[in-house]
Parts: structure tokens; C-alpha cells; sequence
């Protein structure tokens, strides 16, 4: 039985065809998604600040949580955070997942179940393209379906098997929003630079006009452009060459004007504004404060959605009675210095409440085993009788080997 078939049966009862989906289209995505006129990615601020947002995002860890444990022997773990599908590493999934969220507006995750046995079991994960011509969402008997090709296939998927991550909404299409200041800024910049590589192509081909006193035969024409570039080219050091007067020689000139640095300095920064990003993040170059505050503001949004739609999709009602749950590891997308870290870890240390591994986890260094996995008693309340009684010894052994 196919996918399709098996989604029917089990909403209607009944067979039916992909015509039937086909006759009644509720939406579609906006027609920016299907032929953008901003060639956006041709602009280096544009696609600098989406690989920012690619290597955040592909540190992430999705971990299935039962009872507020990690459930390591689950296999949708291995999926979620080795191997999503059969071509695809996690890292190079989750890079995907945020190029299609920033560029697109949208990332669609096909969740691709194995519906042969007693429990359906989840096989692999796919971020489609949602900008492909047959990406389509569709209405059948009030159910919302998502029909596209994968692998040179056709795939119709229900909404309870697709993780759909959307950026800033609009209230009248849930699945794309408006960015027309953006595709209006990314075409003033790449006009800009168009225009000075037309001017440059411009300058390398024409420098001068030559001009007869006398029309000329078509041969006679060449013999005499020839005639003059052998002089230009041989010019000596003095700089000079000479002509008769039955020609005349002009120099070409570029009067074109372009955007001067300060002026494109200012449209990049808009273009950082607009995904909310600081230009020092992009560089490499941002300090903990901002770089921390920029986590807070622009990823964890994104990873919160993205908990609530596996929690939606992954698990049923039941399951999340019970308190299982997916919570999604981005401790690695926080970068600090060394610094910092220990200032940090101090700090925890003398507050207490904090295991080893959470201080071992923020300074960098590898977990340690359960049973050595102890909470930190607050320095206030540590018992020193011991640590003095061991100094005592030491210092009287010290003494009587004197």
C-alpha cells in the first residue's frame, strides 16, 4: 500500500486519486518564492549573513527527553543528530534547514515514516525545496496536503508529516511574508556593481575614436584602425605619436556615476539589519556580549519553534503526558573565550547546584561518567573539618620526619 493510499484509507475510509487533490488547490505559496526578481544570492553581504545563521544552526543538538532525561537508545536521536537521511549528514541538513528559512522565508521538512509494522517508525528526514514549481500546498476534505518530487518521485504528505519553519508570517498567507525592501535593496546594490563592471568592460575595449577627414572604403577603414593601434602601441617613452591631418584622434572619457563606498557601506548595513544580525557576528569578530545577545535574540526563536514542531509531529498526546519531550542542545552555537568560561565556571561553583558536567560542558573539556557526575555544594557550605584534619597529618608528618 503507497503513502498516499494509506493517508487516504486512513482519513476517508476510502480510495481515491492524486486528481482528487488536484481539483481543489487552497493555497499557494507566494509568487516571490517561485521567481524572485532580486538575484539576492549574487550579493556577498546577502549570502555572508545567511552562512552565519547556517553554522549557528547546523550545531544544534535535538535530544528526545523521558521524564527530563536524555533518551540516548532512541533512534530518532541518530537521525536528528548523525544522519537525517541517506545523503545527508546532520551538520549539512540543519545548514539547509536555515538556508531555505532565511533565503526562502520557509523550510519544509518531510518526515518520512515506515508505515509496515504495528508502530509507524520515523526512516528519514528531507528538507524540501520550497521554491521548486511543483511544491504545492493543497486542501482535500478540510486536511491540508503538501504535494512535491523527491528523488524523481511524487510525494504527497499530509501536515502531520511535514515541519514547517516559517519567518515572520504574514496574516494573509501563514507560510511566506514580504520582503520586497529587501529585493528592492539587493537590486540597487547589484545594479551598482553591474554598472562598474560595464564601465570597466567599457574602458578596456574603447579608449580612443579615430576620425577621417574623408570617408573611407570598408578595407581602407581597417587598414587604418590597424595602422593607428600599431602607432598607440609603440609609442616610446616620451609619450607622443604623430598623425597627419587627415585624421583625428579622441580620447574616451567615462562619465558614469556609481554608489561611493559610504553609500554601499550603508546598504550593507540595512541588509544586516534586515536578518538581524551585527556586522562584528559576520566577521568573526563580535564579543561575548554581542555575540551572546545576538544567540538570545535571532536562534533561540528559531529553536524554539522548531522544539514545538517536533514535539507536535514526533510525539503523540500520550507520549507528552507521560513528560517526554525534544529539547534541543545549542550550547555549542555559544561561543566565549577562555576567559570568560572560567569567570563563568567560577562563578557556578560558588553558587552551587551545578553538576561537574555542566562546568566540565561550559569550559570545554569531556563529560565524565555518572557516578562522578555529583552536584556542587555552594562554597559557603562545604565541610573543611575533613580538608583541615588532612592538613594537620600532613604538616605533623612533615614535623616528625624533621
Amino acid at each position: 500500500m503507497g503513502l498516499w493510499n494509506w493517508i487516504v484509507s486512513k482519513i476517508s475510509g476510502k480510495g481515491s486519486s492524486l486528481n482528487a487533490i488536484n481539483s481543489t488547490r487552497m493555497i499557494t505559496l507566494d509568487p516571490f518564492l517561485i521567481a524572485n526578481n532580486a538575484n539576492k544570492e549574487a550579493n556577498s553581504t546577502y549570502m555572508s549573513c545567511i552562512n552565519a545563521y547556517q553554522k549557528a544552526l547546523s550545531k544544534i543538538k535535538p535530544t528526545l527527553f523521558y521524564k527530563g532525561k536524555p533518551e540516548d537508545s532512541d533512534p530518532t536521536n541518530y537521525l536528528l543528530q548523525v544522519k537525517p537521511n541517506k545523503v545527508q549528514n546532520a551538520v549539512n541538513f540543519w545548514k539547509q534547514v536555515a538556508f531555505s528559512y532565511f533565503a526562502n522565508n520557509v523550510a519544509a521538512i518531510w518526515l518520512e515514516w515506515d508505515y509496515g509494522g504495528r508502530i509507524p517508525i520515523l526512516k528519514s528526514l528531507y528538507c524540501i525545496d520550497v521554491t521548486a514549481t511543483n511544491f504545492e500546498i493543497k486542501e482535500l476534505d478540510g486536511n491540508i496536503y503538501y504535494q512535491f518530487n523527491l528523488n524523481d518521485k511524487t510525494i504527497v504528505s499530509k501536515s502531520d508529516e511535514m515541519i514547517i519553519l516559517v519567518n515572520s508570517p504574514s496574516l494573509q498567507n501563514p507560510y511566506v511574508k514580504n520582503n520586497e525592501a529587501l529585493n528592492m535593496l539587493v537590486n540597487t546594490i547589484n545594479a551598482n556593481y553591474e554598472g562598474l563592471q560595464k564601465v570597466l568592460k567599457l574602458a578596456n575595449v574603447v579608449r580612443f575614436i579615430a576620425q577621417s577627414t574623408q570617408p573611407l572604403k570598408p578595407e581602407d577603414l581597417q587598414k587604418r584602425q590597424q595602422q593607428i593601434s600599431d602607432q598607440v602601441a609603440k609609442v616610446d617613452g616620451s609619450g607622443i605619436f604623430y598623425i597627419d591631418n587627415s585624421q583625428s584622434i579622441q580620447q574616451v572619457t567615462n562619465q558614469a556615476k556609481w554608489a561611493t563606498p559610504d553609500d554601499v557601506k550603508i546598504m550593507n548595513s540595512e541588509i544586516y539589519s534586515y536578518f538581524g544580525i551585527p556586522e562584528a557576528v559576520v566577521k568573526g569578530q563580535a564579543a561575548d556580549d554581542i555575540y551572546q545577545a545576538w544567540v538570545e535574540q535571532s536562534i533561540e526563536p528559531i529553536t524554539m519553534e522548531l522544539e514545538d514542531e517536533l514535539n507536535s509531529k514526533l510525539l503523540t498526546k500520550t507520549e507528552r503526558e507521560f513528560g517526554n519531550k525534544y529539547l534541543i542542545d545549542a550550547s555549542k552555537i555559544y561561543t566565549a573565550s577562555l576567559t570568560h568560561r572560567i569567570q563563568l565556571s567560577n562563578a557556578l561553583v560558588a553558587s552551587g547546584g551545578y553538576s561537574y558536567n555542566e562546568i566540565r560542558k561550559i569550559l570545554g573539556l569531556e563529560l565524565v561518567s555518572d557516578d562522578n557526575n555529583k552536584f556542587i555544594e555552594r562554597i559557603d557550605r562545604v565541610d573543611t573539618s575533613q580538608n583541615n584534619d588532612e592538613v594537620n597529618q600532613d604538616n605533623k608528618e612533615v614535623t616528625e620526619n624533621e
